[in-house]
């Protein structure tokens, strides 16, 4: 199977010791989707990020994920991913 481009969101949280967790993420049908469900899952997150890459299901491979945008308090790695 060949690479193909999906899009995720992925939320974080607060633990009880208040470090970053991270939540739920969601795959979602393309880069509209992404910021838009992002966008409406940062009022009511502490932080969400939305981002793209390319992946080989079949063969479980994937190459480094492309920053689309950011919300609220995401890890340092995420917002590098830019």
């Amino acid at each position: 199977m060949a690479y193909q481009q999906m899009f995720f969101v992925q939320v974080f949280g607060i633990d009880s010791k208040n470090r970053l967790v991270g939540g739920p993420s969601y795959s979602v049908a393309d880069e509209n989707e992404a910021l838009l469900k992002a966008n409406l899952l940062s009022e009511k997150v502490i932080g969400v990020v939305a981002f793209s890459q390319m992946v080989d299901q079949e063969a479980g491979d994937a190459d480094e994920p492309v920053l689309l945008a950011f919300y609220g308090r995401v890890p340092a790695e995420a917002r590098a991913a830019a």
